[in-house]
């Protein structure tokens, strides 16, 4: 039974255990705040936390970022073992004997027998099961005894007033759900678009762990290291825009309806950033042009102002090019760009959240990953865990 266990299943019963539906945030949120190593730099992103959980990474490549996120959601050593095992990484006792980092020392001695104890008698370690008072019943209903005793002793002799409060609060219920529904209405798809419920599996996702998925043949300084998509380009002095592109070795022949990927940047403040992401086509009903010669639709992350960049025409001999510049990046951390497509529109999501309004581009068949290079520029970073739907 333990040998059919992933990472996926195992680790979201552990979250689940633990958390509500909103599980991956809070973890997230406090690995961060435990194990943060740099201000303002995360140590962990919800988007790997979920990758993890929906199968799309089938291994891990950091030992420090899982054992972390084990130590948060209070593991047994037995339990981190069983974890560390299935996502392809050595268990405590084996990196006890090797551990380097001063990261790696800090989280193995959440495991020292002494560590644990004190931890589980005192409030410096997060303890995110419910506590044995909140899950006993007899103890909510005393609770809710007191409580209500309280209530009527105070407000015993106020029913009429009360009356009056309860029929203005359901009057504000009303009001708020009228406002919430017309925002629906006129926002962009959220969160459960993103995920995708009606459909949840990609046809096609790569953790850059099987090189023969792509073709190279048009990428100079592009290399799959360690399971990431790695671009290290130089600083370009051609006096002419130069990218390195990576295509998929298969076509999609079908319209894309969603597009996912994470990128992240690893560039000094004093290097003069290129632009890294996706360039799709920008098909659209005015401009019978489906070969993706004069447009295009690229989503990068980089450049000068160190923003998520998009720039699009359905036809470059006839129509400007659109160039906008959205949320800001930065370097060291990765970031979750999500492309979904609706009717004759693609919305950019950035963390699952929307940046700016729809851009009008039909759904497109082709795409390539790549790290865009204006004169005098350069690009190291990374592309990663990479999905598409249909």
């Amino acid at each position: 039974m333990t040998q059919s266990l992933d990472i996926a299943t195992l680790l979201s019963r552990y979250i689940s255990e633990r958390f509500d539906n909103k599980g991956s945030q809070l973890l997230a949120r406090a690995v961060n705040d435990r194990f943060a190593e740099h201000p303002g730099v995360d140590f962990i992103s919800r988007n790997t936390i979920d990758n993890w959980c929906r199968g799309y990474a089938k291994t891990v490549r950091e030992w420090e970022k899982l054992a972390a996120v084990a130590v948060v959601l209070g593991l047994s050593q037995t339990e981190a073992d069983e974890l560390l095992r299935v996502a392809g990484q050595p268990s405590v006792s084996e990196k006890q004997l090797n551990a380097e980092k001063k990261i790696e020392k800090e989280i193995l001695a959440y495991w020292d027998s002494s560590f644990v104890q004190n931890a589980n008698t005192t409030s410096s370690t997060l303890d995110l099961r419910k506590s044995d008072k909140e899950q006993n019943p007899a103890y909510a209903s005393s609770l809710s005894a007191q409580a209500v005793s309280k209530t009527s002793a105070r407000f015993g002799n106020y029913n009429s007033v009360w009356q009056w409060l309860l029929l203005v609060l359901i009057l504000l219920l009303f009001a708020l759900s009228g406002f919430a529904t017309w925002q629906n209405w006129n926002s962009p798809p959220k969160l459960s678009y993103l995920n995708n419920e009606v459909d949840p599996q990609p046809v096609f996702s790569d953790d850059f762990s099987n090189p023969s998925q792509w073709n190279l043949n048009e990428a100079t300084f592009v290399a799959f290291d360690r399971g990431q998509l790695l671009f290290d380009a130089p600083i370009n002095q051609t006096g002419s825009w130069r990218s390195d592109v990576v295509v998929p070795q298969w076509n999609v022949e079908k319209p894309i309806s969603h597009m996912r990927f994470t990128a992240a940047l690893d560039m000094l403040p004093s290097q003069t950033w290129g632009f890294l992401g996706v360039q799709t086509e920008c098909n659209a009903t005015d401009y019978a042009n489906d070969n993706g010669s004069d447009d295009w639709l690229m989503v990068y992350i980089g450049g000068p102002d160190r923003t998520v960049w998009v720039e699009y025409t359905p036809n470059e001999q006839l129509v400007p090019v659109e160039g906008f510049r959205f949320a800001p990046v930065v370097n060291g951390q990765s970031y979750q760009i999500d492309l979904i497509w609706h009717e004759e529109s693609v919305q950019v999501y950035v963390d699952e959240k929307p940046q700016g309004a729809p851009i009008p581009c039909l759904r497109p068949m082709r795409f390539n990953l790549n790290a865009g290079l204006d004169t005098n520029m350069q690009m190291r970073g990374y592309i990663d865990n990479f999905a598409l739907w249909e």
